[in-house]
């Protein structure tokens, strides 16, 4: 859509896409949506309008409206609270990438280095870029911050234990994230797979929750390898974000 995404435009533009390729509407019987306000308002909202037409082609007939279970899953995310972190990483990865010259110059040092992979754009959107750029950032945090202390911009973040830690487990936490929302998509799957792939990850959670109170980040292998050179550092903090994120996995996937 180029222009506004009020709920009528939505609308508009979903039922002239469906029109084209020719879909019957009244054998439609339920739609998903990320649940937007412009979404699911009740009296007009896509989903409202949606099956109000579908109702009047089909005989009123039942028809069902969902969360988008991928939409699920990224509003769990959120509920780690580490901007702390992504926004050093995006602000670093912008600085880098969005300028011409830096880019290339980086990617020299990279070259110079022997390093193959150079840093991929952040998309807010996309939880799977994060997971991306992230891993990137990690890899190359070192190559990072000499080439950020160069153009006199140190990362100080980078200099912190503290932060490196937070950043380790970020990495590992987004990769377990985006190996569950990958299970989620793909065709010729059903709703109990789904649910099986999210009643799994769950029991996960669990298990890495006792695993981090006992301070063993077995299945955090970033935040493993930064804490080798600190024996003594504390898993509870992580151990508190997996035990919320458990949570909203609850609260959301009941």
């Amino acid at each position: 859509m180029m222009d506004t995404t009020t709920a009528e435009d939505i609308f508009g533009s979903v039922v002239a896409a469906l029109d084209r390729v020719g879909v019957d509407w009244s054998r439609a019987v339920s739609l998903a949506t990320d649940g937007a306000p412009s979404m699911v308002g009740k009296k007009a909202g896509v989903a409202t309008k949606f099956k109000d037409k579908v109702q009047a082609l089909n005989g009123g007939d039942r028809f069902w409206t969902f969360h988008c279970i991928l939409h699920q899953e990224a509003l769990c995310c959120k509920s780690l609270k580490m901007d702390h972190v992504m926004e050093v990483v995006v602000r670093t990865v912008n600085f880098i990438r969005s300028r011409g010259l830096n880019h290339r110059q980086f990617d020299k040092l990279l070259s110079d280095s022997n390093i193959t992979h150079s840093l991929p754009y952040h998309t807010e959107v996309r939880w799977l870029s994060r997971g991306a750029v992230l891993r990137h950032f990690f890899d190359l945090r070192e190559e990072i911050r000499q080439f950020m202390e160069k153009k006199g911009k140190p990362v100080l973040e980078l200099q912190s234990q503290e932060w490196l830690r937070d950043l380790a487990f970020l990495v590992d936490i987004t990769e377990h994230l985006n190996n569950l929302n990958k299970m989620l998509q793909g065709r010729k799957k059903v709703v109990t797979q789904f649910s099986d792939n999210i009643h799994a990850f769950k029991l996960k959670l669990t298990l890495w929750e006792m695993q981090l109170a006992n301070g063993n980040p077995a299945h955090f292998p970033c935040l493993r390898d930064v804490c080798v050179t600190r024996p003594d550092a504390d898993m509870k903090l992580y151990k508190d974000k997996i035990a919320g994120l458990l949570r909203e996995f609850e609260k959301r996937f009941q």
